[in-house]
This record gives structure tokens, sequence and C-alpha cells, in this order.
């Protein structure tokens, strides 16, 4: 079982080369920050998973390219994932160059976790055709994937064209990074077998998902895909408890299907909590090696 932290770095924690360069001698596989450009002050849709408002620490999620590039400068093995960025609320060349870019310096570490978006006021900001932001997601990882295989052929799209460009540096990955798909509910895994390479399931219970990991077999057998190739990465906030508990945490995981488990530190233990100024530069150290005695 491969296993990885999310933390939201910002203004108030440590910042993310001395986390990461931490993170990779604790002994940990990956390093994850999440993504949301920007936070509107009026909002009228209810925070996922709680029904509240939208907590303080959605104003306080760094960029995740800028924040990876400097964790990827202080590490030599860590993965570095984006968990997930929202690929409906950035052009399509853009994020493609970034995306790049930091595989080609990193030495082919990215991760590249996407998602749609979900909160409509941000994704106003824009532009996304929201009720089809699914679909808008999809052409737009088309894009940047033709982007990395072949920059010399046009893309004609009905939300973003291009003509023959020419995009240095080239990925590390050949063809580009994987591209795991954040996406959940009942139609997820015929999404994930339909273009993804990989799976970001959060917040799900082991037994759900086995279950969705039965459909997801069943997806790909329709499509002639090896479901044995998508790789499925967990998120779920830490659990607390002893090292017996987290390590059957894990388990659990493993035993439903789950390659990797992200564990969400610094961000409460749940959906919509309002914790988001712990690891600290004083403090972070400490809980580092709590975290790592429990789950490695």
């Amino acid at each position: 079982m491969k296993v990885g932290l999310l933390v939201n770095v910002n203004n108030h924690t440590v910042d993310p080369a001395t986390l990461a360069a931490a993170v990779e001698a604790a002994g940990f596989e990956s390093l994850w920050v999440g993504d949301h450009p920007a936070i509107p002050y009026e909002t009228d849709a209810p925070m996922q998973g709680s029904g509240g408002e939208i907590p303080e620490a959605y104003a306080h999620v760094s960029d995740p390219f800028v924040a990876l590039s400097f964790a990827a400068a202080a590490t030599s093995t860590l993965k570095l994932g984006t968990g997930a960025c929202i690929v409906t609320a950035r052009h399509p060349v853009h994020t493609a160059l970034q995306v790049s870019t930091l595989d080609h310096f990193s030495g082919g570490r990215l991760l590249f976790g996407v998602g749609c978006g979900w909160l409509p006021e941000e994704l106003a900001l824009f532009g996304v055709d929201y009720p089809r932001r699914l679909a808008q997601a999809r052409e737009h990882v088309e894009a940047m994937r033709a982007l990395w295989s072949d920059p010399e052929q046009p893309f004609d799209g009905e939300w973003t064209s291009f003509p023959r460009l020419k995009l240095n540096p080239r990925p590390a990955q050949a063809g580009g990074p994987d591209v795991l798909l954040g996406t959940w509910g009942e139609r997820a895994p015929a999404r994930v077998a339909e273009w993804a390479d990989g799976w970001l399931p959060m917040l799900v219970s082991p037994d759900e998902l086995a279950a969705a990991m039965e459909r997801l077999r069943e997806e790909c057998e329709l499509r002639g895909r090896d479901p044995e190739r998508i790789e499925v990465t967990l998120f779920e906030y830490d659990p607390g408890g002893d090292r017996d508990a987290c390590q059957e945490f894990l388990a659990r995981y493993a035993e439903s299907g789950a390659d990797r488990v992200v564990v969400i530190e610094g961000l409460g233990d749940h959906m919509g909590a309002h914790e988001w100024g712990s690891w600290g530069p004083d403090d972070f150290r400490e809980q580092l090696s709590g975290v790592a005695a429990r789950f490695l």
C-alpha cells in the first residue's frame, strides 16, 4: 500500500519546500495539495458533505503548481500530487505547460489529479459551463494530452481550439503524466473507464469502495480496458487512533481495491471543518512524526 499525505499549505503553515523534504525523509510515498483558484465572499451553494457554509480553509489554498514546484526542488524521490486540479477553471494550454514544466524538472514525479469543480460561484468566475462541467473537463484533458503527445497537431473542440503549437519543455513522462480523475457517484466508474488513467475517490467507506471497484471492473471490460492498469488513490481524513487502528484502516482499503491511501491532514477531521492553520513552522515536525509513526 502506497501512503501519501495531503496538507493544505498556505501563509500560516510551514512552507512547501520544508514540508516536502520532511515528508520524504519520514518515508511517505507522495505529498498532495488541493486547488481552489478563488472563493467569492458571497456564495449560495452549501458546502458539499456538510450542507453548511464554505469553510474559511477554502480561501487559504495555494496555487498547486507553485507549491509543488517548491516541493520538487527540495526532494528527489517524493511523488507530487494535485488533489485535485480544477481543470475547467484553467485554460488547457496554460495548464498543459505548467504540468509539463513541473513533470520535466521533477524527473517525472507528478501525479496529475484532476476534477471539474463543484462550487458554482467559483466556476462562474472562469466561464465554466457548469451544467456540462464534466464534459468540459474531459475535453480540457484531451487537449492537454494532445499537446503532451504531439503539439504540432491542431485541436478543435467545443470549449477550446488551437492551431499547431510549440510546447516546451516536454514532460518527463512520455505522453504526459497519467490523468487521475476525482469523481464519485453512480456514474464515476464509467467515467474513469471511459477516459481516465486513474481514479481519486474521496471520503468513501471500504465497503463502498469495494462495490465501486466491482463496477469499475465491469465498465473496463465493456471497453476492453484492463482494470488492473487503473491506479486507485483513496483520500480520507486522518481517522486518529493508535498505530494498530491506523494499520487496520489502511488494510481495509487495500482489501477493497485501493492502491494508495492519501491521509488528509491540517483540515480538521471531516468535510466542512474550519481548521486550516495547523501544521505551522514551529509544530509541523511533531505532527508529521506522529502521523508517520501510526501510518508507516
